[in-house]
């Protein structure tokens, strides 16, 4: 994937989860953890998606490939995949609430890293 795929999805991606969770809370009257993480976001009460992608950015090489924000038992988590320069896969777990990396898996992350 080029630079400008790459923006463009993950733009589209930032669009998409932003309107997804900006709908109206009526959308979803079957679904209480939809809402409920629909009024979170609204309340201001996570990280911005753009806070936690530039903090991937300035450390990892790699493209995005998967995005999700769950509420795990109550626990709001980012869960983003990236694919390395190697073809390596890695998935990275944030605290929504407070952008703190909770958990890094994968192969070769050393090869992935900006950092020495």
């Amino acid at each position: 994937m080029n630079k400008l795929s790459y923006l463009i999805f993950v733009t589209s991606l930032s669009w998409g989860l932003q309107a997804a969770l900006a709908a109206p809370a009526g959308v979803w009257p079957d679904n209480k953890q939809q809402q409920r993480l629909y009024q979170q976001v609204q309340a201001g009460e996570v990280v911005s998606l753009e806070v936690i992608l530039a903090y991937l950015r300035e450390r990892y090489d790699g493209e995005i490939v998967e995005i999700e924000l769950e509420d795990d038992d109550g626990m709001l988590v980012y869960e983003i995949e990236m694919i390395g320069p190697q073809g390596q896969r890695a998935e990275f777990e944030f605290a929504a609430r407070t952008g703190e990396l909770m958990s890094v898996e994968g192969r070769q992350l050393k090869a992935m890293s900006k950092q020495p």
